[in-house]
């Protein structure tokens, strides 16, 4: 939803014609459920379903806005492990495939309920962007890529991105961020707001440090971690007592930013 209305409001300031800033969207990971992080979907679960627990029927504000950007959301989805699905798309992304796959991939799990745990769902997200059968069979059985992806995920809770959707923007040396499913106008305020401090640069002003979210991004930022899977649900679970303390202990707070 966010990637639209973003897409959308860039245009509104004249897009790539007008605009004074490019804009150029990248993918980071973040657990939805960190503390299936390793497992089966047997192990997790098969009854997590995410429509019990984030939206009470047809109605709700998470089934609504999904259809006002165009999506019809499966409340059947059922929640799992989604490690590997991080790791396949920065599998595409060094493909020039990246952003296709996290399309495709949240098509088949938000609209067509398929686990993100299962390998069959991970090689049709494969086959759907035109990437090798055998190959991504093989990456996915092995561990390449889970490093990077447990280091980039441990950055932003480092950040204090407390939840997702959360767009992250930065430029010449600014940031801001838009949580949750915001609206076209909201992105609107938040590129001008980038925009004012770009122009009131001056012409001939060196490049300015960046922004401390821009850590999250540049050919740096993938840098392996090594920290234990059981160490990464740790600091998922401290992370989220320390939002529920300052939501005033309850967990509805945190998922309506999402």
């Amino acid at each position: 939803m966010g990637k639209r209305h973003l897409l959308s409001a860039y245009e509104a300031l004249g897009g790539d014609q007008a605009c004074p800033l490019r804009l150029e969207i990248t993918r980071r990971p973040y657990f939805l459920a960190p503390r299936m992080l390793g497992q089966t979907l047997e192990e997790s679960g098969p009854n997590r379903v995410w429509g019990r627990r984030w939206s009470t029927g047809e109605d709700s504000p998470v089934i609504e806005l999904g259809r006002e950007a165009g999506f019809s959301f499966n409340r059947d989805a059922i929640m799992s492990d989604t490690m590997r699905s991080h790791r396949l798309i920065l599998f595409a992304a060094k493909r020039g495939k990246g952003e296709p796959m996290a399309d495709v991939l949240a098509t088949l799990y938000f609209e067509e309920g398929q686990p993100l745990a299962e390998t069959a769902t991970l090689l049709e997200a494969a086959r759907r962007v035109g990437l090798p059968h055998a190959e991504v069979e093989s990456y996915l059985g092995g561990t390449d890529g889970q490093a990077e992806v447990l280091g980039q995920y441990l950055r932003v809770l480092e950040l204090g991105i407390p939840s997702i959707p959360c767009a992250i923007m930065t430029a010449a040396g600014a940031g801001t961020t838009v949580h949750g499913s915001a609206s076209v106008e909201v992105f609107r305020m938040a590129l001008e707001k980038l925009i004012t401090h770009f122009e009131s640069l001056p012409a001939d002003a060196k490049d300015p440090p960046p922004h401390k979210l821009a850590a999250l991004f540049g050919p740096g930022s993938w840098a392996p971690s090594e920290t234990p899977l059981e160490d990464v649900r740790r600091a998922f679970e401290a992370d989220w007592q320390k939002q529920r303390s300052l939501d005033g202990g309850t967990d509805e707070k945190i998922r309506a930013r999402m």
